[in-house]
């Protein structure tokens, strides 16, 4: 029976409970074949001297596999970027982009929308799912700018500083880290590094983040160690190897360019391998 400690085994029966007992939260039991595989959760986590040599490593391997969408942050304006990222929460890219031009395409402006019934506005971005709370979050939303600005638009965001720009926009209701990132990054030209359900489990997975960090704890973590350079860019290679790749469910391991540097493949062979021994 192995305990695995930092990809380290050790057979010592007697020193696993030890560990145990002298450090609870860090172990987990799993059933295996009538007996206990265990392993140690934190392993799973890198070092913060190996995570600056794998960042560029995972950008080199995915920028051979993945196109990097070329785009201006001047495309649009901030307040079509920030409903547009909130029209994309929780639905695919195809569904959220047909919702957005709708909404485009049937109200001439903003203030249309405000004017517009709820039920219409429902209607309209329905393709992009959970219409009536993204209908109501975004009438409020312009609402409260009219009525605080007696005009719609976001354009003095571009001379904010990143902490400036989420100090403004968190206090809508809907608006997360996530999709202040989104706004920072493609429409206001920041060097931020979003954190979609996609980029969220292929980093763990990969062993940047802690197991247990929330989505919101992992865009600060991350944040702090992804370099600047890197942050958008990655952004879209990882989102394109977890649609692809990395999937939440059946990941195609075996098909991964990032077997090498991922925390999750040599956890799930040496996992494979405590079974067999069990």
């Amino acid at each position: 029976m192995f305990l695995v400690i930092d990809g380290q085994p050790f057979v010592s029966h007697n020193a696993y409970h030890y560990t145990l007992v002298k450090y609870p939260n860090h172990f987990g039991l799993q059933l295996a074949r009538g007996g206990f595989r265990k392993y140690c959760r934190t392993s799973l986590v890198m070092q913060e001297e190996d995570k600056r040599d794998d960042f560029q490593r995972v950008y080199e391997a995915l920028s051979k596999l993945y196109t990097i969408p070329n785009f201006s942050e001047r495309d649009n304006s901030v307040l079509d970027t920030l409903i547009a990222v909130m029209l994309s929460q929780n639905t695919t890219d195809r569904n959220s982009t047909k919702a957005f031009e709708q909404l485009k395409n049937r109200y001439k402006d903003w203030n249309q929308v405000i004017e517009a019934p709820l039920r219409d506005l429902e209607d309209c971005i329905r393709v992009a799912g959970l219409a009536k709370t993204k209908a109501t979050r975004i009438k409020s939303l312009l609402e409260t700018l009219r009525k605080e600005r007696g005009e719609l638009g976001l354009e003095n965001l571009r001379e904010s500083s990143v902490d400036e720009v989420e100090k403004e926009l968190s206090r809508f209701k809907g608006v997360g880290l996530k999709t202040i990132a989104c706004v920072s990054a493609f429409s206001l030209g920041f060097q931020v590094f979003p954190v979609d359900t996609h980029v969220f489990r292929v980093c763990k997975r990969l062993g940047w983040i802690h197991p247990n960090y929330s989505r919101d704890e992992a865009f600060r973590s991350l944040n702090n160690t992804v370099p600047l350079k890197l942050r958008v860019p990655l952004h879209f290679l990882i989102i394109s190897h977890g649609r692809k790749i990395c999937r939440s469910q059946s990941p195609r391991c075996e098909a991964c360019a990032l077997q090498n540097v991922c925390q999750y493949f040599k956890s799930s062979l040496r996992r494979s391998y405590q079974t067999e021994t069990i």
